[in-house]
């Protein structure tokens, strides 16, 4: 019978098997490295993916809001403007109390714009920032950012010029008055008022036709800062839409939920 003697516990191990391990150790650690920045990678991946889908559906809305409010409201606005300042001139408050309310409350119908605030808060998180990889991204972003804190500081400014405007309404007009007509422009679709929703037999505090053209000075006034504003709104656009431009072009296969 054949004697199967064993290693000595002094049996050095041979050259080409310290290699084999070395080889399978650094295996296994590379491996488990690429492994991992596949990992990362994926995940960075889909949360930009996730990004782009949330600052694209954001841009959208303030496509749609911005496009409304210079193609459609400011025409309509202005034309108010100018009815109030044909009838104030043309007409005696005195039996004309309602085309004249209409006019007037129709020219304050104030409509402005409330961006989205996701592309700005992306643009102040660097981390969420570092996961776009688009430079022209990037960088329309942060022109878009800078459009909307312009927008905000001189938005307030002529907010607080349109309070003053619908404070004065208050010396013409008799508050139970204000408020029917304040909730019949609330439930109104086009944000404007018809004559059916003016109070028949509405009058007002006073008539002196110097109150009048006293509260038309105020709407000037502000209907200048909005045309000032409309400007703004325009570059706003302009911007949004380039961003959705870039982002239809860099992420073609995008699928939004």
């Amino acid at each position: 019978m054949e004697v199967h003697h064993p290693h000595h516990p002094t049996h050095k191990k041979k050259w080409s098997e310290y290699l084999l391990e070395f080889f399978m150790l650094f295996l296994a650690v590379t491996l488990g490295f690429f492994a991992e920045n596949v990992r990362e990678t994926i995940n960075k991946n889909e949360s930009e993916i996730e990004t782009i889908i949330i600052l694209k559906q954001n841009l959208a809305k303030d496509t749609s809001r911005l496009n409304y409010l210079t193609n459609e409201y400011i025409n309509t606005y202005e034309s108010w403007v100018d009815s109030s300042h044909f009838y104030v001139d043309n007409f005696k408050p005195k039996g004309n109390e309602r085309i004249i309310t209409r006019a007037l409350f129709n020219a304050t119908s104030w409509q402005t714009f409330y961006p989205a605030e996701f592309a700005n808060n992306l643009i102040q998180n660097s981390e969420a920032m570092n996961l776009l990889k688009n430079k022209s991204l990037k960088s329309e972003l942060l022109n878009y950012a800078s459009l909307l804190k312009h927008y905000a500081e001189y938005g307030k400014f002529v907010i607080n010029t349109c309070q003053d405007v619908d404070t004065s309404f208050t010396h013409l007009s008799y508050p139970k008055d204000i408020r029917v007509i304040i909730d019949k422009l609330a439930v109104s679709p086009s944000h404007f008022l018809s004559i059916n929703d003016i109070p028949e037999h509405l009058i007002f505090k006073t008539y002196e036709k110097k109150e009048f053209v006293h509260y038309l000075e105020k709407l000037d006034n502000a209907d200048f800062k909005l045309k000032d504003i409309n400007l703004t709104y325009l570059e706003l656009l302009d911007e949004s839409k380039m961003l959705l431009k870039i982002i239809d072009k860099e992420y073609p296969d995008l699928k939004e939920e």
